[in-house]
Parts: structure tokens; C-alpha cells; sequence
């Protein structure tokens, strides 16, 4: 599926065939304020995602995975884009923070925009995106990051929304309110469909057949027209 990323003002089209998404931690995970608990929250997250789109999660029920267990599952569900979701601690830590891998300096700005849209939907503040490594200065800190790049997937972002006390406020709220962001930042398709039936759709709007589409996504020469191609079939989808 098509991407459809806006960033400094421009539409950039950046292609991922699927995006996953990882509910951090497990069950009764990470205490916040009252009843508030990361892992739990983060699963209600996934699965609002799951009922609206049709995403993949690696996990839907309250399952303690390793790390490599989330890239592996993603990658053989064919992903090739993992987003970890999370809230922070302590209370301190406030803001919504996205973290990306040392060796893609070019998600910054999809990270960036994506930080900037969230931020807009929940009132958190954006506090920027950033990359962690080990003393090294090379080797991604995060688990999920190096070994989700380790099993083959192209990019795992890490998106904090906000410490647990934020995001503890009219936490129903938000989770539609980041729902609904990622499902305009990605274009991703409504009700649940799968790639190849969003391909379809997208074909026919267009007027043209799926294997146009599949002939030309990997091809350099046909890059140009692939984008002006596939906004205007976007365009015709949406009704603009």
C-alpha cells in the first residue's frame, strides 16, 4: 500500500507493501497513575487499530514476546514497517518522542511529521525525534529496532505517546485521536482490508490493472510516473 507522507508542505510518496504494529511490553505492564497500565493500554491502542484498518498487530492478547518474537512475526506477515507503540516513565519524561534507527537517517523527517501530527491530535507536546544507540555510536539500544532490522524489516520506529500520566487523560480519547492520525498519515485502507484487496480498489479507480502497479513500484525509471499515478488514484478514491 502507498504511503502518502506529508512533510515541510510537500506530499512525498514512500512505499511499504504493509505496516505492522507492535502493542509494547504485556499485560498489567508499567504502572501509571490509578488504573493506568502501558502494556494494557497499548493493547486497547493495537486493537483500535486492528477494528479500524485491519493492521497487523504482533500481539492481540496480553502475550509477554521477546523483542525478536515482534520483528519475526511482523516480517513474516509480511511487513516491512514495525511501529512499537508506547507511553513513557517516569512522569517526567512528558511528550510524545519517536525513536528511529541510527542507519535511516532518512526517516527523520517521517518521524518528524508523524511526531508533529500526533502531537497536534492529543495536545502532547512534540519533543522531537531521536535515535539511542549503545557507547558505540552505531549499534541501535532498542531491541525491538535492531533486531526487527536483523529479521529483514526495512524500518521500526519506537512512538512514545506521551508519559503514562498523560496519556492517562481521556485516554479513550486519544487512542481515537492516534488512530485516526495514523490512518491518514499511512493512507491506511478502512474496513480492515487486506493489501491486495486495497490494491484493487486503487487499480480500478485508476483504470488500470494490479500488475501495473506491481511492475512499476520497484523500478527507478518508472518512479515519477509511479507517484503522479498513484495521487491521482488516491485522488479519484477519495473523491477530491
Amino acid at each position: 500500500m502507498a504511503v502518502v507522507l506529508r512533510i515541510r508542505g510537500d506530499i512525498i510518496m514512500k512505499y511499504f507493501n504493509k505496516i505492522g504494529f507492535d502493542p509494547g511490553h504485556y499485560a498489567g505492564a508499567n504502572i501509571g497513575p490509578g488504573s493506568y497500565r502501558e502494556g494494557d493500554v497499548m493493547l486497547q491502542f493495537g486493537l483500535a487499530l486492528q477494528a479500524k484498518y485491519g493492521s497487523f498487530l504482533t500481539r492481540n492478547t496480553g502475550v509477554n514476546l521477546t523483542l525478536k518474537q515482534r520483528g519475526v512475526l511482523a516480517k513474516n506477515a509480511g511487513c516491512d514497517m514495525l511501529i512499537s507503540l508506547h507511553t513513557n516513565a517516569p512522569e517526567k519524561f512528558k511528550g510524545i518522542k519517536i525513536f528511529y534507527p541510527k542507519s535511516r537517517t532518512q526517516d527523520y523527517s517521517l518521524a518528524v511529521s508523524l511526531g508533529q501530527a500526533l502531537a497536534k491530535a492529543t495536545g502532547i507536546k512534540f519533543e522531537g525525534a531521536k535515535t539511542r544507540t549503545f557507547t558505540d555510536g552505531v549499534t541501535d539500544y532498542y531491541g525491538v529496532i535492531r533486531d526487527g532490522l536483523r529479521v529483514g524489516l526495512k524500518s521500526v520506529f519506537i512512538v512514545e505517546h506521551g508519559s503514562h500520566w498523560e496519556f492517562a487523560v481521556d485516554t479513550q480519547k486519544k487512542i481515537a485521536a492516534c488512530v485516526d492520525v495514523y490512518g491518514k498519515f499511512f493512507d491506511l485502507p478502512s474496513g480492515g482490508m487486506t493489501y491486495e484487496q486495497a490494491l484493487k480498489i486503487i487499480s480500478e479507480a485508476a483504470g488500470t490493472s494490479a500488475d501495473y502497479w506491481l511492475a512499476r513500484k520497484d523500478i527507478d525509471k518508472w518512479f515519477e510516473k509511479y507517484n503522479k499515478d498513484i495521487a491521482k488514484a488516491f485522488q479519484k478514491l477519495k473523491g477530491v
